[in-house]
């Protein structure tokens, strides 16, 4: 895949957009990249979006940045949760069950969707 250096990628209101495609960027670990694990949490700090499978990760692990539209289209029950409110983080047990709202700066839960 060729990268034009000229598509900049910056972060605008509460998403990292892509401005060549107008689309939210996230980044998430080997297992959600390479679809081998679902997405089970999902947190925005510092304006990032990031999916993650839920499970330890190497110190070495590789994260990817992938078009959230991509995630969406893998597993509908995302659509919601990528728009998580910065500083704010959601996990579930497994696809289908209940989403735990969770603070970033807190230690309380906030609610389940």
């Amino acid at each position: 895949m060729n990268q034009d250096p000229d598509r900049a990628c910056q972060s605008h209101a509460d998403y990292i957009v892509d401005e060549a495609n107008d689309y939210a960027l996230a980044f998430v670990c080997s297992h959600v990249f390479d679809a081998s694990k679902a997405v089970l949490l999902v947190a925005r700090e510092n304006n990032d979006l990031m999916c993650m499978c839920g499970e330890f990760h190497e110190d070495d692990e590789t994260y990817h940045v992938i078009g959230a539209e991509d995630l969406i289209a893998r597993d509908q029950t995302l659509s919601k949760i990528v728009e998580l409110s910065n500083d704010m983080a959601a996990e579930r047990a497994a696809i289908g069950e209940p989403w735990m709202h969770l603070s970033l700066t807190s230690d309380e839960p906030n609610s389940t969707t």
